[in-house]
């Protein structure tokens, strides 16, 4: 059995040091293309799109469990208020 799973709104990921990659996509999806393989459907900077194993590439999210939501790594971390003493 195979199937595809795609998301409404792709996450960014890192892609790790791969000949021949961009370092940096889009995860589109997740393939299982055997019974039991799984990938990653990426496109990938140069605007192709190829299936990744899922140890090749890091999703570039992290979680805040304050606010319940899952944050993007390069947003810039809210400044903290200084106290005096």
């Amino acid at each position: 059995m195979s199937g595809i799973a795609l998301f409404d709104e792709p996450p960014r990921v890192s892609i790790k040091e791969m000949p021949g990659f961009a370092r940096n996509g889009l995860l589109l999806g997740v393939v299982q293309y055997a019974e039991d393989l799984v990938a990653g459907l990426v496109l990938v900077e140069d605007g192709s799109v190829t299936m990744l194993p899922l140890a090749t590439f890091v999703l570039d999210w992290r979680y805040n469990a304050e606010t319940d939501q899952w944050v993007d790594v390069s947003m810039p971390k809210p400044d903290q208020m200084d106290i005096e003493t």
